[in-house]
């Protein structure tokens, strides 16, 4: 097991059960003075390839992910499409054991936000490279697949979309107020395809055991934002984003 591996703690695999945050560790790495240790692992992110993993060939039923709350905006590559982009990253769980290095934190939810009233704002999840799906073309495209849904025990059904490795949700009249239920569900699960594969995501501030989620993300995709030429990197709760709009983000 790698320092990057955790074994899980519990129901489910989180981060840091019974650690400091990365935030906290890095203050006493600082004290110690031991900053070239961080240092160290921005050139692993450099030399590294981005999304690699231990682990090929993973099927969802034996991933969660693990996320925060919160969403971040990269400002350098904010726009796709026209719509402007808050990302959340997460990491995985595979088989109860967390893997928590920098190289294998994942883009794994994106809010398109639309600067423009004419089109609908949408919801995406992003499979990594490293998942094996079992009843749909990975690299295909399915312009309608219809998704069961399930959030902190309420389930609905919602059509979608599948494109090599992503699924699009459109916002429209019929889903937009699950959807954005979905957004600040502590517990997410969508089933897609003839085999019902299902993506399990599970976002909170903090672990059971008082693992500090959010501070060890907002430590991390600025140091990704970094390698990846984002720029600056601003951190979002979902009710701000919804509050604000996207116009005043712009």
């Amino acid at each position: 097991m790698t320092v990057g591996q955790r074994r899980a703690n519990g129901e489910i695999g989180y981060l840091m059960v019974n650690s400091p945050s990365v935030r906290e560790r890095s203050l006493a790495d600082a004290s110690e003075g031991r900053v070239w240790k961080w240092l160290a692992f921005l050139l692993i992110l450099v030399s590294a390839p981005m999304f690699g993993m231990a682990q090929e060939n993973v099927t969802l039923d034996r991933t969660i992910f693990v996320a925060s709350p919160k969403w971040h905006l990269l400002r350098r590559q904010a726009v796709r499409e026209n719509a402007l982009l808050f990302r959340k990253y997460a990491f995985p769980v595979i088989d109860d054991i967390e893997y928590v290095e920098f190289k294998d934190i994942k883009n794994m939810m994106s809010y398109g936000c639309q600067r423009n009233s004419r089109f609908v704002d949408y919801l995406a999840f992003h499979l990594p490279s490293w998942i094996e799906l079992i009843g749909v073309d990975r690299n295909g495209w399915i312009p309608k697949l219809e998704l069961n849904i399930a959030i902190d025990r309420v389930g609905f059904t919602a059509a979608g979309e599948y494109r090599n490795r992503e699924l699009f949700i459109d916002l429209t009249n019929d889903f937009r107020d699950h959807i954005l239920k979905l957004l600040i569900s502590e517990k997410i699960f969508v089933a897609f395809g003839p085999k019902n594969e299902r993506i399990t995501v599970y976002q909170s501030h903090r672990t059971p055991s008082g693992g500090n989620v959010v501070g060890f993300f907002d430590d991390a995709v600025p140091m990704l934002s970094q390698v990846l030429h984002g720029g600056k990197v601003e951190s979002l709760e979902t009710e701000s984003i919804l509050e604000r709009g996207c116009p005043r983000f712009c």
